[in-house]
């Protein structure tokens, strides 16, 4: 049966029928009135008087096989605002059944321009389908947007054959467009309207209008004619012909000009004016001269010569200058007000009314014969910087002039000599005139020589008194090349620092003192850090404490026993015997013949030229001979002193 509801479809499901052997009591069954979608099964049972039971069962199939009823959108006409994107509401289909129903489109994202079908679908529970289909209609009624071009001025070249190039308008549409115009290939005189039509693929039109202006704002060419130069035959009545000009125009031109029938003596204007049809003018003037072309005749004043009292303010009576002429004659000068030193030339000019000149030269010679007045500098000494000249500020020469100086110059060296040079001083005025003075410059060493001494000693004694060569020092002087050098060193020092002052003196007494440092140590350490045993010129013998002792034995012939923590030994030039300690000790022996003996500690030891004998201890033993074919040497390490 097909099915009108979901749950109440009323179905007659027809009666059963059954038999029995002694007597049927009842025939029932369990349907409901109404009956669901689907398949729905019933049971009939079948009762007798006895009792016994028999049943059978029935299936109603309630179908739905009707598809939705499905409504669409109506058709939609959509302006277009792209070729083939935009964005349309289409709306929403309905459908009515009865299970639920699944409403479907294929509509895409966005429609093109044209028509577009949509397949709407609506789907059941049980599947059935019912579509319909709504038309889309994107469609393009908008005119082109056209931009109307600018107007277009255009000078003539041709009364009606002028080229015009013109600029296509701006448009802009969604599809493409086709622009056409009216205009004719070439335009004439005067205003013409173009029209320009823009036209899409839809067909849309829009138009817009340009006027092309060809106007004639040219003015005739006008060629000047020549000025025309006429000797006058009378003051103010003179017949002169004239030629008019020539012109070029694209229009007729008529020519007219303000020329008088006669002409006076002098120049006149004659303004000619050509007019086209458009009314554009041009206009040229030709000058007429009439002309007296005699000159005057001019006398002037006679040369003069002033002496002068300024160098451009002289005051000088120049006279006066005199003219003949047919008519009025004015007289005229460059002269200025007063005259600068030297020739000045006037320019005397007589014009008379015809303008005609004459004109003649006369000369004012402003001279100066009086020499300048000079003071040079004060005379200088100064003090040498150099033997070979010496640059000096000599100053400044005070001069005047009743008119102007010209130079003021000096024959002064770029560098001066030792000794006295004088310089002339020579100013000299505008005219040649000269005047001199004289300055001495007195070159004088005053300054003290330099010194180079040598460079502080640092040495070690190997006697009371230890000679050393401690160098040479060096001086020059700025004009005295080889000053003197003495010193207070005897070549001889102590144990300690001496002070050696050198002193450079130069011829002219000027001195130059620098002090040299002798150290001298004890066995390369200052005499204060060991404890003092000092012998004397007569044979000592000499012990040292348990400190570190500095032994100094003098003359005579000393026996030494050094102390156990490290002595220094300088033994005189006597025969000495030393006995050297447990320390590291140091021995300068001298010049005799000594007996030298190690104890245990490390020895160095330093031998004179005497024949010594020496036996190093059970340390490390150094020694420097000075003549070692004359010792004898054993346990001990020898070196050349």
């Amino acid at each position: 049966m097909v099915a009108k509801s979901i749950s109440d479809n009323s179905i007659s499901i027809g009666n059963a029928t059954a038999t029995d052997n002694i007597k049927l009591v009842s025939l029932t069954n369990n349907a409901s009135k109404t009956f669901p979608l689907g398949k729905t099964t019933i049971l009939w049972v079948a009762t007798d008087e006895a009792g016994n039971k028999a049943n059978a069962t029935q299936i109603v199939d309630v179908e739905n096989t009707t598809p939705p009823k499905l409504t669409v959108p109506a058709g939609i006409t959509f302006e277009a605002t792209s070729l083939n994107n935009n964005t349309i509401p289409i709306g929403n289909a309905t459908a009515t059944d009865i299970e639920p129903v699944t409403i479907t489109n294929n509509a895409p994202k966005t429609f093109p321009l044209g028509k577009t079908s949509v397949l709407w679908i609506a789907t059941d529970a049980s599947g059935n389908k019912a579509n319909a289909t709504q038309i889309v209609d994107v469609v393009h009624t908008t005119p082109p947007k056209l931009t109307i071009p600018a107007n277009v001025t255009f000078e003539a070249t041709s009364i009606d054959n002028n080229t015009v190039s013109l600029m296509p308008p701006n448009v802009s549409n969604i599809e493409p467009v086709t622009i056409t115009n009216n205009a004719p290939k070439t335009f004439p005189l005067g205003k013409t309207s173009v029209l320009w039509i823009a036209t899409d693929a839809s067909g849309n039109k829009a138009n817009a209008t340009q006027i092309v202006d060809v106007v004639h704002t040219t003015p005739p060419k006008l060629t000047i004619p020549a000025n025309v130069t006429f000797e006058a035959t009378s003051i103010d009545n003179n017949t002169v012909s004239l030629m008019p000009p020539n012109v070029s125009n694209i229009e007729p031109v008529t020519i007219t000009n303000n020329a008088p029938k006669t002409f006076p003596l002098g120049k006149t204007s004659v303004l000619w004016i050509a007019t086209d049809a458009s009314g554009n003018k041009a206009n040229v003037t030709q000058i007429v001269d009439v002309e007296n072309t005699t000159p005057p005749k001019l006398t002037v004043p006679a040369g003069i010569t002033f002496e002068a009292t300024s160098l451009k303010d002289n005051l000088v009576p120049i006279g006066n200058a005199t003219a003949t002429d047919i008519q009025q004659v004015t007289i005229t000068n460059n002269a200025s007000k007063t005259f600068p030193l030297g020739k000045t030339s006037i320019l005397w000019i007589a014009t008379d009314a015809s303008g005609n000149k004459a004109n003649a030269t006369q000369t004012v010679d402003v001279v100066d014969t009086t020499a300048p007045k000079i003071t040079a500098p004060h005379n200088i000494i100064v003090n040498a910087t150099s033997s070979t000249g010496t640059r000096v500020d000599i100053g400044n020469l005070t001069a005047s002039d009743n008119v102007q100086l010209v130079t003021i110059s000096n024959n002064a060296p770029i560098l001066f000599p030792f000794g006295n040079t004088t310089v002339t001083w020579t100013a000299k005025d505008e005219a040649g005139n000269v005047a001199n003075a004289t300055q001495i410059i007195q070159v004088v060493d005053r300054s003290p020589p330099q010194l180079t001494i040598p460079v502080d000693v640092v040495t070690d004694a190997t006697a009371f008194e230890t000679p050393l060569v401690i160098g040479n020092a060096n001086g020059t002087g700025i004009i005295d090349a080889s000053p003197k050098i003495t010193s207070n060193s005897t070549g001889l020092f102590h144990i300690g620092k001496t002070i050696v002052q050198w002193t450079a003196t130069d011829k002219f007494g000027n001195e130059k003192t620098l002090d040299q440092t002798v150290t001298v140590l004890a066995c390369g350490k200052p005499s204060s850090d060991y404890n003092l045993v000092m012998g004397t010129n007569s044979s000592d013998t000499l012990t040292g404490s348990m400190v570190p002792n500095l032994i100094i034995g003098l003359g005579g012939n000393d026996v030494i026993h050094e102390g156990s923590s490290g002595d220094c030994v300088i033994a005189g030039d006597g025969n000495n015997i030393i006995y050297a300690g447990n320390g590291t000790n140091t021995i300068y022996a001298g010049n005799g013949d000594n007996v030298i003996r190690g104890g245990n500690g490390n020895m160095q030891v330093f031998a004179g030229t005497g024949s010594n004998i020496i036996q190093g201890g059970s340390g490390q033993n150094t020694c420097s001979l000075g003549s070692p074919a004359k010792d004898l040497v054993t346990n001990c390490q020898v070196k050349l002193r």
